[in-house]
């Protein structure tokens, strides 16, 4: 059936709110169509990103800028159930743990970050097994709703990476939301699979076990007569790598390192026995540059609107000396009133 162009114009021109009836894969498909669909489609998917609504329940939206201000200065990344349903504009509602990975020898300006506004450090969990990506996880609990950070030896890129299902193939920078494997990602109804030898699930998605987030299981060589497997090297922030900016944009952002990173990808071809699983194993040694975070010269400005007195304010977080004054200055004079 052939789509009458003059009515999808007056469809999204009226109302962008088209969109809300779709779910996200097919929003991706409408992008496809012609320009004016990619424009409006694109155009929704922007107006779902806004960070500090997404995380209403862990911080306020004066924390939800100091937040990305360490995630720009420390490289941190959130990854795990939350971006997926963030980026595919789900609610969040029913997500408990946040999901942080920061490289290890950062971690300890951000704890002090989140005890300064008051969550209290529960927990903390080792890897089941041996395992070179995670140090260790830090579980925090304010309100019934908990951050779990994640230390990583060399690069929270890395981590992330070396992860073999696709629900973690979804995060969110200081200024982006990063989309490696949309096909896999973005598939619905799917039952999230732990395998009892990836301690990295085991410290990190635990809380998840069973829910609907999709897995895609480690292909391995000879697992069947019949199988077949393609290998290629991707870039992160490719052609096939969906990237949207947050919004509002940090106004004095560092050059992020993300992009670039290189790492092999090996599928199952399609028209084999389990096409369904393509681009489902990551391998992270592969990579051609680590990330980890930005030059420590770096500054980030985070610009903070009172909306009650309309007045504007830049603070400054310079890395090795300001943020925790700039912060117990925050937490004493601005937090009452927002």
């Amino acid at each position: 059936m052939s789509l009458n162009y003059s009515l999808l114009v007056r469809i999204l021109n009226c109302n962008i709110s088209f969109f809300h009836c779709l779910r996200f894969q097919d929003i991706l498909l409408w992008r496809n169509i012609n320009k004016t669909t990619r424009n409006a489609a694109d155009l929704h998917i922007n107006s779902m990103l806004d960070l500090s609504t997404a995380l209403r329940f862990w911080f306020t939206p004066l924390e939800t800028l100091l937040t990305r201000g360490f995630m720009q200065q420390n490289g941190m990344l959130l990854s795990g159930p939350f971006a997926l349903n963030f980026v595919r504009g789900k609610s969040t509602d029913d997500i408990l743990t946040l999901h942080f990975y920061v490289v290890d020898h950062l971690h300890e300006r951000f704890h002090n970050f989140l005890t300064l506004i008051g969550y209290e450090l529960i927990g903390r969990s080792l890897p089941v097994v041996e395992e070179p990506e995670i140090t260790c996880a830090h579980d925090y609990l304010r309100n019934e709703r908990c951050v779990q950070v994640i230390r990583c030896p060399i690069s929270p890129l890395i981590t992330i990476l070396g992860f073999k299902h696709s629900v973690m193939m979804n995060f969110v920078t200081s200024q982006s939301v990063y989309v490696l494997f949309a096909r896999g990602s973005l598939r619905d109804y799917k039952t999230l699979v732990l395998r009892d030898h990836d301690s990295r699930l085991s410290v990190a998605l635990s809380p998840h076990h069973n829910a609907e987030y999709l897995s895609d299981n480690i292909l391995m060589d000879g697992e069947h007569p019949m199988s077949t497997f393609s290998t290629g090297l991707r870039k992160v922030g490719d052609g096939q790598t969906f990237v949207w900016k947050l919004h509002p944009p940090l106004p004095c952002s560092s050059p992020s390192f993300i992009e670039g990173n290189a790492f092999l990808v090996r599928s199952a071809a399609f028209g084999s026995w389990k096409p369904h699983i393509a681009y489902a194993v990551i391998q992270s040694r592969f990579l051609k540059w680590s990330y980890t975070y930005p030059p420590t010269s770096a500054f980030s400005a985070i610009r903070t609107m009172f909306s009650d007195t309309g007045a504007a304010e830049e603070l400054y977080l310079e890395l090795e000396k300001n943020d925790i004054r700039l912060l117990e200055w925050l937490h004493s004079h601005l937090f009452a009133i927002i």
